[in-house]
């Protein structure tokens, strides 16, 4: 049996380990540049983003605001609720409806959040803040109810969102992803609302116009009092005066 020994000079393992610190020190340097440019990029991508969807429902803005002025009533039409979430837990604080009513919820599939109405008209809708995790400030969104396109009967429902990345330097690289996602999130909760709103459209109209009818019943029946009330006035006083003659 032979064995072969291969013998190196004390050369070419010095060339080898400069090689191999030469390589480490560039990779080390582009590292740097593009953790450089990342950095420096993110400073320029926008410190804020909106979301907004909308939608045109054939109701009057009363069957509408009735569901989006109680946070209670979310959970039947919006995607924070079981039917879109099982595994969603909800809780409700504050009023129930209007003005400073809140509902927060907490889920395992999703991010944990909180809603609170800031104001509410059931003529023109609400405003609201959202958080989506208690360490990011809130971001501050609307649902109002306008005139729809011409040609087109209802009301023209717009959800918007507004709200804002500062301080949070890596969800500046997530912002324009927030269109889509929120997004989807909206169009959810509008097509729901739509068929809500809809369907309890008929019953709406029906006890405005009730309520209408009865209220032009009562004018009339106090127009008519005051009449009879002022005529037996004026004929008390002729008859007061033709007994002094």
């Amino acid at each position: 049996m032979f064995i072969v020994y291969t013998y190196y000079p004390c050369g070419f393992w010095r060339e080898s380990y400069a090689i191999a610190v030469t390589v480490k020190k560039r990779l080390v340097f582009w590292l740097i540049v593009l953790i450089a440019c990342v950095v420096t990029a993110g400073y320029f991508l926008p410190a804020e983003f909106a979301v907004e969807r909308r939608l045109v429902i054939k109701a009057p803005p009363a069957a509408i605001a009735e569901y989006i002025v109680t946070p209670e009533r979310w959970s039947e039409w919006s995607a924070w609720s079981p039917q879109k979430d099982p595994t969603i837990q909800l809780k409700y604080t504050g009023p129930k409806t209007g003005k400073g009513a809140k509902m927060s919820w907490t889920s395992e599939s999703s991010i944990d959040g909180a809603f609170t109405i800031l104001s509410a008209s059931p003529k023109t809708g609400i405003v609201y803040s959202l958080q989506f995790d208690q360490d990011e400030a809130p971001a501050r969104g609307t649902i109002l109810m306008q005139r729809p396109p011409r040609n087109q009967e209802g009301v023209l429902v717009v959800w918007s969102l507004l709200g804002s990345t500062e301080g949070n330097f890596l969800m500046r690289f997530l912002a324009f992803k927030f269109d889509e996602w929120i997004g989807q999130d909206f169009e959810y909760g509008l097509d729901k609302l739509k068929n809500l709103a809809e369907a309890s459209a008929p019953a709406f109209i029906e006890a405005q116009e009730r309520e209408a009818a009865e209220k032009a019943a009562l004018e009339a029946a106090t127009s008519s009092t005051s009449t009879i009330a002022v005529a037996t006035s004026s004929t008390s006083s002729t008859s007061t005066s033709a007994l002094s003659r």
